[in-house]
């Protein structure tokens, strides 16, 4: 297993996200600090992209009242399909790259 840092306040977003694709973890959960830790069987880009979703559900949750976010990543890759319309926003480090993709500048 590889133990791979998380920010602290990422993890109740990280462990939905973890048991929807059934991925086997050990969680270092520490509360006073920046930083936890998730020990996973995950390939590094994996991983990433995992982060990337609950990074997105974070989002949609504190800043979208819940609406759709994708990551640049999975709108390029068509993995999650917006609902209602196909409404969705950005996440928002992504920002750039949706900016650049529509041939916007930025």
């Amino acid at each position: 297993m590889s133990k791979r840092k998380i920010r602290t306040n990422l993890v109740d977003y990280m462990i939905p996200v973890l048991l929807r694709n059934k991925v086997a973890y050990k969680l270092d959960i520490r509360d006073d600090e920046e930083y936890s830790f998730v020990d996973s069987n995950l390939t590094s880009n994996a991983y990433h992209r995992l982060v990337e979703r609950a990074m997105c559900e974070q989002e949609s949750k504190e800043l979208h009242n819940g609406r759709t976010v994708l990551s640049f990543y999975e709108y390029k890759n068509h993995l999650i399909l917006p609902k209602e319309g196909g409404c969705f926003h950005y996440l928002q480090k992504d920002k750039e790259l949706f900016y650049r993709n529509a041939g916007l500048s930025y």
